[in-house]
């Protein structure tokens, strides 16, 4: 059996060396993970195999810098601590956290090109709701934990206000997103929108940490952190995974990042309104749960509000991510198994231009971004 330097601190954190025959797994490809290295054990024991997947740090000193590697393994121990009770290995540079193996139990990954269907947002929606109403019940009955978890949770957006290599990837976004708008109006709204998002993200954590109606949200939820478990070809179950990007905000958050990132704008006509409603009532019901009402602790009006309050912020980050998910494998530039040379940043974000892109990839990447600025002026988001 052949191991890397991480992968063989991650079997002895798990106790794994004492068992001669262990297979080793890639989980995923290139473009499917972005903060970690992703693989799957397999223990060969008496009587049968044992299954569970490590998320393995980078150790590529300038990846870990860039992409803020200690504050985001951090933040899902925190939150493996507090809810998930799962084993993490904190020792930098070769952090980890071992999960269960859930496609041994029938769950799979939906293919990230395709939109999500209703029936599996609504899940998901569902699942959004339980973790929120969490966050709601922890205010009220253990607010020491909430307040820990507050304290804990690191928002990595906020690392890059003055950061000029970030900056600089934001102004790429932005001429990328404006090159295939043909409206002079929209690409005004989308620079407004690219320009201030750093100091927007800023604002809206500081107010987040004051306000009674945030939560601990998910902070990443795009289709790959999602897996599905299907009876005679319908989902019918839905699990969250990944924590890195966990922070206090608000739900609307985690429900625009993934609808917008997860969904095309075909899918999403005339189901947008009617997820936002199973959403709410969804929480409702959580918190009836625990003898909460939900228009105490988080008043439709407020949840309106906040749909308009976080929507260009959700609108920069669905940017964010459509310039990097759209790619297929050979096209993705994945910085966490090599090194991050500065130098070249500037050569690989031409790379990554639109008029690099494959047909297949431009088309993808232009009708997501129509999609998307379409949908937010209809919604009158922007």
């Amino acid at each position: 059996m052949v191991t890397t330097p991480e992968l063989q601190v991650s079997m002895n954190a798990y106790s794994l060396v004492a068992y001669s025959k262990v297979r080793v797994e890639e989980v995923g490809k290139k473009g499917d993970n972005y903060m970690a290295l992703v693989r799957r054990l397999i223990v060969q024991q008496s009587e049968k195999p044992f299954h569970m997947v490590v998320k393995i740090a980078p150790t590529e000193q300038m990846a870990r810098m860039m992409m803020q590697i200690v504050q985001m393994f951090n933040n899902e121990a925190l939150i493996a601590f507090s809810f998930l009770l799962r084993c993490t290995h904190m020792e930098a540079p070769y952090e980890c956290i071992a999960l269960e193996d859930l496609n041994q139990h029938g769950f799979a990954i939906a293919d990230r090109f395709k939109s999500l269907t209703r029936d599996e947002v609504k899940l998901i929606v569902s699942d959004l709701a339980k973790f929120h109403a969490l966050g709601f019940v922890l205010r009220e009955r253990d607010n020491a934990l909430f307040e820990e978890l507050k304290k804990g949770l690191q928002n990595m957006w906020g690392y890059y206000d003055n950061n000029k290599e970030f900056k600089a990837y934001m102004h790429f976004v932005q001429t990328q997103v404006e090159s295939v708008l043909d409206s002079d109006d929209d690409k005004r709204r989308i620079e407004n929108v690219m320009q201030s998002f750093t100091s927007e993200a800023k604002h809206l954590h500081k107010s987040d940490l004051s306000s009674k109606h945030t939560v601990v949200i998910q902070g990443d939820c795009w289709t790959n952190n999602f897996l599905f478990r299907t009876e005679d070809g319908k989902p019918v179950e839905a699990v969250m995974l990944d924590y890195q990007l966990a922070r206090i905000s608000s739900p609307v958050v985690d429900l625009q990042y993934m609808i917008f990132n997860c969904t095309d704008s075909e899918t999403r006509k005339g189901n947008y309104s009617e997820w936002l409603d199973h959403y709410y009532d969804s929480l409702g019901k959580q918190l009836n749960l625990y003898d909460l009402e939900v228009h105490d602790v988080y008043p439709r009006e407020k949840f309106d509000d906040d749909l308009h309050g976080y929507a260009k912020n959700s609108l920069a980050l669905a940017f964010i991510l459509a310039s990097v998910l759209v790619r297929e494998v050979e096209e993705v530039i994945d910085y966490k198994e090599g090194g991050m040379d500065l130098a070249d940043m500037e050569k690989d974000l031409e790379n990554m231009s639109v008029s690099n892109m494959k047909a297949t990839t431009a088309k993808r990447f232009k009708d997501r971004v129509h999609g998307i600025v379409k949908d937010f002026i209809e919604y009158g988001y922007i």
